[in-house]
């Protein structure tokens, strides 16, 4: 056997001790609580010492735990300031879904690139966790901008906005003055994740789906597009549509909106954790999707 622990009991504890709780370890490295509990026992377990001294209020160093923490801290800083990683060079490369770059992103380039000054900005489509490790350094993302409930194991995330599912329509359709009429119509089906049409019908208590697809696409864009024509009507994500409804494109039937799980979230790997660009970038996209 190894006398080595394994790096994921190492950074439970690293996080707990530096954070003081379980808990804020636990959102750090977006893995359950009992998650980290079991590695720090398990790293107890293997070094033969109490870590933790558990009280009702949670959880103290140990006298071994404090030092073993030191040595630790150490590590991990070392670590992060490692030339290998690269935090501070002049570039990011961003992924995110169709729709974002092309009406939210690119029309705003100028702002953005202010928002980063002196940073060179790539932006691919392509929201795979995979891209932000992949093996060729020409393949591989600093940040992706992704749906998702907030919860990346492995990764480290923040928060951009909620997100509404809004039935969205050419604007010169007939008016939707019931969630039966939307379903009545015919749709323009996004593949995905999820059913979008699913989730926004059982919010509004129905338990049918719509029943002519006029046209269907992995890509929202695509989609979005289509309703523009006039091909069908469709679930627009908010607050993605606002500029698309700001310049009239289309019509939004706003009393029919529904708040789903999925957020969008600015996800990246944890040897960026003190990335200014990714701290930047997040700041100028909230502001931006406000």
């Amino acid at each position: 056997m190894s006398t080595t622990p394994p790096l994921t009991w190492l950074r439970a504890f690293e996080a707990s001790a530096r954070l003081g709780s379980l808990k804020d370890a636990a959102d750090e490295l977006a893995v359950a609580p009992s998650t980290i509990s079991h590695h720090v026992r398990d790293l107890e377990a293997r070094l033969g010492v109490p870590l933790f001294a558990r009280t009702g209020r949670g959880v103290v160093l140990t006298e071994e735990g404090q030092r073993y923490s030191e040595v630790l801290r150490q590590a991990f800083d070392l670590l992060r300031t490692s030339a290998v990683t690269a935090d501070d060079a002049p570039r990011l490369r961003i992924g995110c879904f169709p729709f974002l770059g092309n009406e939210v992103l690119v029309p705003r380039l100028g702002e953005l690139k202010r928002a980063l000054a002196d940073v060179e900005i790539t932006l691919r489509n392509d929201t795979r966790i995979e891209a932000l490790l992949a093996p060729a350094s020409a393949e591989r993302l600093d940040v992706v901008i992704r749906y998702g409930t907030g919860r990346f194991p492995g990764y480290l995330s923040m928060k951009l906005a909620d997100v509404d599912l809004v039935p969205i329509m050419a604007r010169d359709a007939a008016p939707i003055t019931r969630a039966e009429d939307a379903l009545a119509r015919p749709i323009v089906r996004v593949l995905g994740p999820f059913d979008g049409w699913k989730v926004w019908a059982a919010a509004h208590g129905m338990t049918s789906l719509p029943k002519q697809v006029a046209f269907e696409t992995d890509n929202y864009h695509a989609a979005a597009l289509a309703v523009e024509r006039g091909v069908g009507i469709c679930l627009g994500i908010m607050p993605f549509m606002r500029p698309w409804l700001a310049a009239h494109r289309v019509s939004m039937v706003a009393e029919f909106a529904t708040r789903i799980e999925q957020g969008t979230h600015l996800v990246y790997p944890m040897h960026h954790a003190r990335n200014r660009h990714i701290a930047r970038l997040h700041a100028w996209l909230t502001s931006a999707l406000a």
